[in-house]
């Protein structure tokens, strides 16, 4: 049918896929135009004599070769294939990319199927914009690995206190001799007096660090075991096993000591008055052995928000557990300006200034032996008292599962603030 519909000199044969039988017949070709059955009105107009021959499922024309035919359909059919009429790029692709195809839809490589009117072809058609070509997928770079971040230790939420981590166990372990008959403080140190004293001072070793909080509770007591220590060299347990056996000055319970009274009010600037009172005397006590009466006062002026409380009664630091703790927590918190607090330094928030940097003084547990009794035992050759309360430390800190920083154990090389 294709070669009988098309004028000579455009049939389509001796292409790759021969379509026609040249000899007018059909060959081994495939209709390319398939009508659905309906009424086709069709007008013909000839030049020379022609014979029209229509059906409603072919048409077949006979005409000689200068016949020009010019044929209008109304038709309300469905068509299967459509046939281009070139200039466009609407036919599809060749299964091989270097055919084209021609204007009557067939594939191939000769003349008749690469010219203007083909309907597709690898380079373009003519009269239709080149197809763009789809770029390639860029390929995503392969993500570079980041490591996890090492976990921070879980905080305790800042308010719980030392009582959500340090144990009766650990308390225990601490003071192995704590109620040993020959110590005046057995059965007075007890763990839950510590834990109700810093009730008072909700700031002291509670950043929620716990890592942090424990050094700063090992520091402090390492502190006081010194000042209250029963040990000796060939104690049983070694010398660090037998903090917090004294809870007073050893000698001076029968009211002997009178050195530690300064005279007149040396606590005016401070707006009160400690002067001593009659009869009374102002050894050490309590954990961080609190003495001289420009301490009591203060002390007093901070619990009681009345210096005279301790001042007439300093024996009551030796007789309430929870007030003696708080006595040396007290001590512990508070600024000496232009000393800080030893909490300051062991919380990590004390800066040294230039002049602290020139003295040699720097963050960590041999500030805190300066702050406490430095003009005795920093800036020397280290005694065997700044030993002590190393040890002291570093066996808490053992307990409690934390590591410290042995750079800064000691004070030989840190000048005191006297």
């Amino acid at each position: 049918e294709a070669c009988n519909i098309l004028p000579a000199g455009q049939w389509p044969c001796g292409g790759a896929e021969p379509l026609c039988d040249c000899s007018g017949g059909l060959g081994t070709s495939t209709t390319i135009t398939t009508i659905t059955p309906t009424t086709i009105a069709t007008t013909t107009t000839t030049t020379t004599t022609s014979t029209t021959t229509s059906t409603t499922a072919t048409t077949s024309t006979t005409m000689a070769a200068t016949t020009t035919t010019t044929t209008t359909s109304t038709t309300s059919a469905s068509l299967t294939t459509t046939v281009s009429t070139g200039n466009d790029c609407s036919g599809e692709p060749c299964s091989d990319s270097t055919f084209c195809r021609s204007e009557w839809g067939f594939c191939g490589s000769s003349d008749d199927h690469c010219n203007a009117k083909s309907t597709w072809k690898a380079a373009g058609c003519s009269g239709a914009p080149t197809p763009v070509p789809t770029p390639s997928p860029v390929p995503m770079p392969t993500p570079v690995p980041v490591p996890s971040p090492k976990p921070k230790p879980t905080p305790v939420p800042a308010g719980s206190g030392i009582g959500a981590w340090f144990t009766q166990a650990d308390f225990n372990a601490f003071f192995p001799n704590i109620n040993n008959a020959a110590c005046s403080g057995a059965n007075f140190f007890t763990h839950a007096a510590l834990v109700e004293a810093t009730s008072a001072f909700p700031d002291f070793a509670n950043s929620g660090d716990v890592a942090q909080d424990k050094l700063e509770l090992a520091a402090f007591l390492g502190q006081t075991s010194h000042e209250t220590t029963g040990g000796w060299t060939t104690a049983p347990g070694g010398p660090q096993a037998w903090g917090y056996c004294f809870k007073e000055e050893v000698g001076c319970g029968t009211g002997t000591c009178t050195q530690y009274c300064a005279g007149g009010n040396p606590c005016a600037g401070q707006g009160i008055n400690c002067a001593c009172a009659s009869g009374q005397t102002y050894q050490g006590r309590g954990p961080m052995q609190l003495s001289w009466n420009y301490n009591y006062g203060p002390f007093s002026q901070f619990i009681y928000n009345d210096a005279a409380e301790l001042i007439n009664d300093p024996e009551r630091v030796a007789s309430d557990p929870v007030l003696a703790y708080q006595a040396a927590l007290w001590f512990w918190m508070t600024p000496q300006s232009p000393k800080p607090s030893c909490h300051e330094v062991m919380a990590g928030n004390w800066q040294p200034s230039a002049a602290d940097t020139a003295a040699g003084r720097v963050p960590g547990f041999g500030m805190t032996t300066n702050i406490i009794n430095g003009g005795l035992e920093c800036n020397m050759p280290t005694n065997a008292k700044v030993t002590d309360r190393v040890e002291f430390y570093k066996r808490y800190a053992g307990i409690l599962n934390v590591a410290l920083d042995t750079a800064s154990l000691y004070c030989d090389q840190m000048q005191s603030y006297r």
